[in-house]
């Protein structure tokens, strides 16, 4: 989402902001603070008790819009619509782009095509947070995410738990 914010920032030429929200971790934990900061009214009337914990979660409130995204749509495909879905990783599309592409050409019910364009892995942004922040965004995440979001998360909650 930082990424496409700033990209719309450059479409509108927003110099400003995109001195102030810099490609980088600082610039990441400015709109993470910004946002925290942009519904603490609502998020006293809506956590209530709770406020005070949410509120050491760093960018808790980008990270509450992703859950309840994702806790929407697993609603809308999966009880709504009743819809299958295929999940596909960033990250094992990185390991074997071909293995993935199969999978969802068989999905789709579709002849495999291989022509692509190469992919480029490797982007990641764990190191804009502590082990400890990411340890508590875990924790946030299966507190308010749906059993099946998390399960789908669950994996990433794995490499990030401290002894």
């Amino acid at each position: 989402n930082y990424n496409l914010q700033r990209k719309k920032f450059l479409r509108k030429n927003s110099t400003t902001l995109l001195e102030v929200f810099t490609n980088d971790q600082q610039g990441f934990l400015k709109m993470c603070e910004a946002s925290d900061n942009q519904w603490r009214k609502q998020e006293k009337e809506i956590f209530k008790d709770n406020y005070k914990a949410v509120r050491k979660v760093r960018c808790h409130a980008l990270i509450l819009r992703w859950i309840l995204w994702h806790n929407r749509a697993f609603e809308v495909l999966h009880t709504i619509l009743k819809i299958p879905t295929l999940n596909i990783w960033y990250e094992d599309y990185g390991i074997n782009a071909k293995k993935e592409r199969e999978k969802l050409f068989k999905f789709l019910d579709l002849d495999a095509v291989f022509d692509y364009v190469a992919f480029e892995s490797g982007k990641t942004y764990l190191h804009y947070f502590t082990p400890e922040e990411r340890n508590q965004i875990m924790a946030f995440i299966k507190t308010h995410a749906r059993p099946e979001v998390w399960e789908m998360v669950q994996r990433y909650a794995e490499h990030e738990t401290t002894p």
